[in-house]
């Protein structure tokens, strides 16, 4: 670090995220970017911990609790800078303290988060009040992060730092001159990951705090850019970080705590806990989830919505999901209810049935809701002009209506033949025709990622019984313009549907396009295999996906993929008995990666995230612990990520999520020779035929 940096005193600064720098000691190797080991950060958080129960132990005892009074041993090692959290058991934040550049960054942090800490809780003027302080303190959960030697960053607009810097796993510093000296302002990735902040906004942050100038640093304003900014002296950072957290309440001041290390918030999924069970139960869990987003309230009537963007790092849940979202949503509930319907999971897969049904009914039941008011579409008929999400609908309603447990009562329905004869009718509509009436594409109204939803419902009209035989054709040009001209990386957005799609038109028929077997081959060319994060190892990254950073790193998009190549497993057209195995190790490492992104109990260090009082849920029940509960809120947990750096939960995410485990249970059973329900919603194997045309679809 600079020595006009390192000249400052010993004392942290009067605010938390400010600290006053020391002189790193004389060593014989200068300290790495790299973060603390695992046992000097255990040895930081025992700390950190130590000194919270002397503070407690002193309140309860009338004695002064101050973090100055206590006796306790330093952390044993080197730590160049550290954030140090403490948040009351109900989530509410007591104290943060921030230091980076000394010798003892950890003491100075926790000594300043404690004196938060101490000042937010009440003033305890009697033995009973002092009871209280010192329990609230003792049970508080602690969070500490450790960075590396702070490295220079030297970017012309703050915009290139989300290119540069990981998200969730770098922090950012800034040191500027001011009339009393230099001063500076660390942001450390906890800290981004629950704002939502991508490096280059933290990075202003830091620069105006510490200069104390709000104007100072503007992003995408030349006079206020990076480079006008390190112009003027200020030195901009960069700290990688380690992450522990404590994920429940320990008020046993006896007894310590075990913190669990954390990669960007989250505990590390790893391989060798995916079984076939934890598969299902994670299926369920995430089933759960998407059923818990249902709501009602006054504003909708009699009608449910289900919360389209769910924040756990914030408590916040906004937004209603449109038609075409609820319309795969359905569907993907339908599938996982016919995966779970058989043992354990049997009442929560009767839950997910009754809940696609009734967004079905309400969908298309009468010509009022036809087109969704819900979804700020107006007026009837709005849905018959949108052939891609009429797909989705129709592929819903027809799957839901070959469920064992609601078929019979959507079959009784008055308007489900002219429902389906309606929807069909939209989804032709889709294909674009020339003057003789054959097909020679899609409709301009057709985004990209709709061809294959529409050769789906077509696919799946097509063999319903009494279906006009001109509807196999239609399926087959659908099929085939999909196809036409599409590269790997395109048809790979097309997936699950295209997959589906190709397994309801080859029923009894044995050969399948060589372009699945070179899709295939593509998504497995786009899986992470390999690098220095562990926690994105698995994932699949999308021909035209960019994560928001702007590097190539997958997101939820790549769980689509991954409904695919695990339905694949138990077809043995494209997987041979002699090639399982193989296909089995990498799509592990995909489930992995779904795994990773699933919020699970590691997440109640954010502490304190209830829901919105206005959510009513439609279902009651819930596997999660109650710790993580009280923290998290029941409908925040088990939800799908949209990436390892994003905490937010779209509802799309989610489904997707939901489609690839209910996917990937099934084949592992399957292959297991285990016995389960054969749902009609789900593509199955077909026996062996004649070959189709190569490179295209029948």
């Amino acid at each position: 670090m600079p020595s006009q940096a390192l000249a400052q005193g010993d004392a942290p600064a009067a605010q938390a995220g400010l600290a006053s720098p020391q002189p790193l000691p004389a060593l014989g190797a200068a300290p790495t970017i790299d973060p603390p080991d695992d046992a000097s950060a255990r040895s930081a958080f025992a700390y950190a911990r130590a000194a919270i129960v002397h503070s407690a132990r002193a309140l309860r005892s009338g004695d002064d609790p101050s973090p100055q009074a206590a006796d306790i041993a330093p952390p044993e090692g080197l730590y160049p800078g550290a954030c140090v959290t403490i948040r009351e058991a109900g989530g509410r934040l007591l104290g943060r303290g921030v230091f980076v550049g000394g010798v003892r960054s950890v003491e100075f942090a926790t000594q300043r988060a404690l004196e938060q800490a101490l000042q937010a809780l009440p003033q305890a003027r009697d033995m009973l009040q002092r009871a209280v302080a010192a329990d609230t303190l003792a049970s508080a959960l602690l969070t500490v992060e450790l960075s590396g030697q702070p490295t220079p960053l030297r970017p012309e607009r703050f915009a290139e730092l989300d290119h540069e810097l990981d998200m969730g796993i770098d922090g950012v510093l800034a040191i500027a001159p001011t009339r009393d000296g230099d001063q500076m302002h660390a942001v450390f990735p906890l800290g981004m990951l629950v704002q939502g902040s991508p490096p280059s906004r933290a990075m202003v942050s830091a620069v105006s705090v510490a200069s104390g100038d709000p104007s100072m640093a503007i992003a995408g304003v030349r006079p206020h850019e990076a480079a006008a900014v390190r112009e003027k002296g200020v030195q901009l950072f960069r700290l990688r970080a380690r992450q522990l957290a404590q994920l429940s309440s320990q008020p046993d001041l006896d007894r310590a705590p075990e913190p669990m290390m954390l990669t960007r918030g989250s505990r590390l999924a790893r391989v060798s806990e995916l079984s076939t069970p934890a598969l299902r139960d994670l299926l369920a869990r995430t089933t759960d989830h998407v059923v818990r987003r249902a709501t009602t309230g006054a504003s909708l009537g009699q009608d449910v919505a289900l919360w389209d963007d769910l924040r756990p790092l914030e408590g916040v849940q906004q937004g209603f999901a449109d038609g075409g979202s609820k319309a795969v949503a359905s569907l993907a509930l339908l599938h996982a209810s016919s995966t779970l319907v058989e043992g354990n999971h049997r009442e929560l897969a009767l839950r997910a049935a009754r809940l696609s049904e009734r967004l079905l009914v309400q969908q298309l039941a009468g010509d009022g809701l036809f087109g969704d008011g819900l979804s700020g579409e107006a007026g009837p008929g709005v849905l018959a002009d949108d052939s891609t999400q009429s797909a989705a609908w129709l592929a819903a309603l027809l799957v839901g209506a070959e469920h064992e447990e609601v078929g019979p009562s959507l079959r009784s329905q008055p308007w489900f033949t002219e429902r389906v004869a309606e929807l069909g009718a939209s989804v032709q509509r889709g294909l674009r025709r020339d003057e003789r009436g054959a097909v020679v594409g899609f409709a301009d109204g057709v985004p990209e990622g709709g061809r294959g939803v529409i050769a789906y419902a077509l696919a799946k009209l097509s063999v319903q019984p009494g279906a006009d035989a001109s509807l196999v054709q239609l399926r087959r040009d659908a099929l085939a313009q999909t196809y036409l001209g599409a590269g790997p990386g395109e048809l790979a957005g097309q997936l699950p549907w295209l997959w589906w799609a190709e397994s309801a038109a080859s029923a009894g028929e044995a050969g399948l396009p060589p372009a699945l077997l070179e899709l295939r081959e593509h998504i497995w060319q786009n899986q992470v295999r390999e690098g220095d994060q562990p926690d994105v190892l698995g994932g699949i990254i999308l021909r035209e996906q960019l994560s928001p950073t702007g590097k190539a790193l997958p997101t939820w998009q790549g769980l689509r993929p991954v409904a695919f190549v695990a339905a694949s497993l138990r077809d043995p057209r494209l997987t041979p008995d002699g090639e399982r195995m193989a296909e089995l190790s990498k799509l592990l490492g995909s489930l992995r990666f779904a795994r990773q992104l699933v919020v699970d109990e590691s997440a109640a260090w954010a502490g304190g995230l209830e829901r919105p009082g206005n959510a009513q849920d439609i279902a009651a029940g819930g596997a999660a612990g109650a710790t993580a509960e009280a923290a998290l809120g029941p409908t925040m947990l088990w939800g799908v990520r949209a990436a390892p750096w994003d905490y937010r939960m779209p509802l799309d995410a989610c489904v997707a999520g939901v489609l690839a485990l209910s996917e990937a249970v099934r084949s592992l059973e399957v292959l297991a020779g285990q016995p389960q329900s054969q749902p009609q919603s789900q593509p199955q194997s077909q026996p062996a035929g004649s070959p189709g045309e190569p490179g295209g679809p029948r």
